[in-house]
């Protein structure tokens, strides 16, 4: 979901421990991507990830450019 949305994750580590969702490690916007501010683009997906029924938090350890 965050790469169809212009995050590169390559450089992140993602988990899903007991519905918590870990997104850890690096992120960048791809090129072409549609987004101004990475951070609020992160906070606004993983709103969206929380919303599934599967999932009930979403931790960011993140860092980015």
């Amino acid at each position: 979901m965050l790469s169809r949305h212009g995050i590169d994750i390559s450089r992140a580590d993602i988990r899903v421990q007991k519905g918590t969702c870990y997104i850890r490690g690096f992120v960048a916007a791809m090129p072409g991507a549609k987004f101004a501010d990475l951070e609020a683009e992160m906070q606004r997906l993983a709103h969206i990830v929380r919303q599934k029924p599967e999932v009930r938090n979403v931790i960011l350890e993140i860092s980015h450019r």
